[in-house]
């Protein structure tokens, strides 16, 4: 949302670009942030979880990774 957030603000106020640049910039970093937490969370062998707390995972990251589908979000 931030990332389309920083896209959306200078169509509205071309005085914003100062603020969309450094939202832009917030959402790498919180992106950053992500990516550390779940490398530093990770388990060392994928079949130590199991699935309820996969998919739980998954429904999480699904909200930062705008590839995802809708349906993909939604699965169990």
């Amino acid at each position: 949302m931030l990332e389309d957030a920083s896209r959306v603000v200078p169509v509205y106020s071309k005085e914003a670009t100062e603020a969309a640049a450094q939202m832009a910039a917030d959402a790498e970093a919180l992106k950053d942030i992500l990516i550390q937490t779940v490398a530093n969370n990770h388990p060392n062998i994928p079949n130590e979880i199991n699935d309820e707390q996969f998919w739980a995972c998954r429904r999480f990251l699904a909200h930062f990774l705008a590839t995802r589908t809708r349906t993909e979000r939604s699965t169990p």
